[in-house]
């Protein structure tokens, strides 16, 4: 397994983008970004997002995303569990590779 330098943020759905602005602004983060489907939100910190909130008519918990500590390492994980690195599409930048836990560990 490779080395994790933290958590980069966490991904949540809900039906409005506007009422979650307000909640997370009075929780100290600042709009990063913002597109027609979702919401990105920072902290105190260097990092672009701390939180992403997308457009769904259900309220959901999505996932997390963590920082691997290199670029070699988030190869490596790539190739453990045979996916693919891509360029990350996001106002964020950077390069990713997207997991999914099985279906018998989600609730």
């Amino acid at each position: 397994m490779i080395a994790i330098e933290d958590i980069a943020f966490v991904r949540y759905a809900a039906p409005d983008l506007d009422t979650m602005e307000r909640f997370l602004l009075d929780f100290g983060l600042r709009r990063s970004a913002r597109t027609a489907d979702a919401l990105y939100m920072r902290g105190a910190g260097n990092a672009h997002h701390v939180h992403i909130t997308e457009f769904s008519d259900q309220p959901a918990t999505l996932g997390v995303g963590l920082r691997a500590r290199s670029a070699d390492d988030l190869a490596k994980l790539a190739a453990e569990v045979g996916a693919r690195v891509e360029d990350n599409p996001e106002p964020s930048g950077g390069r990713r590779v997207r997991l999914r836990l099985p279906m018998r560990w989600r609730r």
